[in-house]
């Protein structure tokens, strides 16, 4: 059963209960490995272990299957949809990649031998018929449909461990790679040369890179690590991370940008934590979303959070564990809606101006910090059901420890 905290949750833990979809439940036997949400309308798509991919349409109080079609011999370890949301996209481990048309339920693309020798773990798409998969052996490809169905346009193999996430920035000119072997590869998705690769970042010492995240219109990239550490690097700046962040109890395994200041954090302890990144002097945590448990004999187990999605309209968050369940969370509250920015929101004419001109102006105060009632702030312990520590944290330290409390460290 999962335990959800909504925002206007008090801080002695009540649980309040909204109109959410169904949990939406699969044989015991599979587990959920892969999900992702349509771009326009509440249609889900989850990948199993035994190559199935699912799609449900969904909405309060109920979910419909729309298709249910077996397309991998192996186990689904990514589905995406593409940014028109017309057709659906899944990788696997026995190295193929399949695509249906979401409308007609056929077969668009199917690459059974991708080039890929190791299982593929991740893709992401950059437009319509472009996109790039990573697997298991470190190496990452880019597909353009529109040259060939079967052979990749490119091939870099700059990290030597798994593939673990692929994000790209706003306007799709650069692909961030991280992985296992804790470096981050930055790839220029323009390029004509043969290698592509832009740069290479890391490795982080003793850290295995597992998510990355592009904030500030690009300007900022936030990685997750296995120490449960999060690193900052400003643009350009590629040489160190800007800052550390500290706090996360164990591993982040997953983010998702929630504004170009936000993301939630998904953790092996089983936590979906809000998060605001920039600017730094105003990084806290701002609330725990939901926190995954099982109950087993009596005793609550956290389940680590593996995928998490907003549907289109970011009312509700679906997220995924080590069960055969997506779950779901109201995050509606989590933030006024219109300082949400969507992910394939088109850059406005003239906002670099505005914001120049703005800067420029004399007299002007600096936009104050929205106030957060302190009934829906969720310190940072007490996700950890640990005691209150009164403590002073320095935010503009190079490394910072984050939260109400100062003392709170990972």
């Amino acid at each position: 059963m999962s335990h959800l905290l909504h925002p206007a949750a008090n801080l002695e833990g009540d649980e309040l209960e909204d109109p959410l979809p169904p949990e939406i439940e699969f044989d015991e036997a599979q587990q959920v490995t892969a999900l992702d949400l349509h771009p326009c309308r509440n249609l889900l798509a989850a990948g199993l272990t035994d190559g199935r991919v699912s799609m449900q349409s969904f909405k309060i109080g109920s979910a419909k299957i729309v298709n249910d079609t077996k397309m991998h011999k192996g186990s689904c370890r990514f589905v995406a949809f593409t940014p028109s949301g017309d057709s659906l996209y899944s990788v696997a481990n026995d190295r193929s990649i399949r695509g249906m048309d979401v409308k007609t339920e056929q077969m668009v693309y199917d690459n059974t031998r991708s080039e890929h020798r190791n299982s593929i773990n991740c893709m992401k798409f950059v437009a319509e018929q472009t996109f790039y998969t990573g697997d298991d052996a470190g190496y990452i490809k880019m597909w353009d449909l529109r040259k060939s169905l079967i052979k990749p346009v490119h091939t870099m193999r700059d990290n030597v461990d798994q593939i673990t996430c692929l994000e790209a920035d706003d306007h799709s000119r650069r692909v961030f790679a991280t992985s296992l072997d804790g470096c981050m590869t930055i790839i220029d998705v323009r390029s004509k040369k043969k290698d592509p690769i832009e740069d290479v970042i890391g490795p982080m010492k003793k850290n295995e890179l597992t998510c990355v995240a592009v904030l500030d219109r690009g300007m900022h990239v936030t990685v997750g690590t296995s120490k449960g550490t999060i690193f900052v690097w400003k643009h350009g700046a590629w040489r160190a991370p800007r800052t550390s962040i500290k706090g996360h109890p164990e591993d982040i395994h997953c983010f998702l940008k929630a504004s170009e200041q936000h993301i939630l954090t998904g953790s092996a302890d089983g936590a979906i934590r809000y998060l605001r990144i920039l600017p730094e002097n105003e990084r806290s945590f701002d609330k725990l979303v939901a926190h995954h448990k099982e109950q087993d004999l009596d005793v609550d187990v956290d389940f680590g959070i593996e995928a998490m999605r907003f549907n289109f309209n970011k009312r509700w968050l679906a997220y995924i564990s080590h069960d055969s369940c997506i779950h779901w969370a109201d995050v509606s509250k989590l933030e006024d809606p219109d300082s949400f920015v969507c992910q394939s929101e088109p850059r406005v004419k003239g906002a670099k101006r505005v914001a120049k001109a703005r800067k420029k102006k004399k007299g002007s105060e600096p936009e104050a910090p929205a106030e957060v009632s302190a009934s829906v702030v969720v310190p940072w312990y007490l996700a950890n059901g640990d005691d209150a520590v009164d403590g002073g944290g320095d935010n503009t330290a190079n490394t910072d420890s984050i939260g109400t409390s100062g003392g709170c460290t990972g």
